[in-house]
């Protein structure tokens, strides 16, 4: 956990700012932060004024505009530690192909400490992202024979024009693009 959070620290002290425009013409990818009712089949933007609800879960979508890998991790403010005790992940984007992270897994029951969801992508043979990859494999869940595969599922009806409202970082060889969601739970 450590080195996850000290290679993302070291991406944030290089240089990347929340205030960077996307060069389009460059490698770029997406992230935007939604939160789906099961219950009511809906989907909003994630705010910080989204309550914690019995039925949500909390999905991050992403694509990018050339391949590459992207890390998906949600960590407490408080700590440190992962938040809700939800899995990161490390997944490989083909260009323009949506992938979300979350979806049915990151269940959002209650309030709690202030959270942050960071995105990092990764150009394609990153040192840094085949680091990652070994962590966030090693952070898994163990599985047993005798468990069944999880199938990620898909909530019909709760479709939200995600790429509207998403954030964009340029990433490259040298510097991967970083982009953070803070989150305050409701009041």
């Amino acid at each position: 956990m450590r080195v996850l959070f000290l290679v993302i620290g070291l991406s944030l002290a290089t240089g990347c700012s929340r205030a960077q425009a996307v060069d389009e013409a460059k490698p770029y990818g997406r992230a935007c932060v939604t939160a789906v009712d099961a219950a009511a089949k809906t989907a909003a933007l994630f705010t910080a004024g989204t309550p914690p609800e019995p039925e949500r879960f909390v999905t991050v979508h992403l694509d990018a505009s050339a391949p590459c890998e992207a890390l998906v991790a949600a960590f407490a403010k408080k700590d440190g530690r992962l938040a809700f005790g939800w899995r990161s992940a490390m997944l490989a984007l083909p260009e323009w192909e949506e992938q979300p992270v979350g979806e049915q897994h990151w269940a959002w029951k209650s309030a709690a400490e202030p959270f942050e969801v960071f995105v990092l992508f990764f150009a394609p043979g990153s040192a840094d992202a085949a680091q990652l990859k070994k962590l966030v494999a090693a952070m898994q869940e163990p599985k047993s024979e005798a468990q069944p595969s999880e199938v990620a599922g898909v909530l019909r009806g709760a479709s939200l024009p995600w790429r509207k409202s998403a954030r964009a970082r340029n990433f490259t060889t040298e510097q991967p693009g970083v982009l953070i969601f803070p989150s305050t739970p409701a009041k």
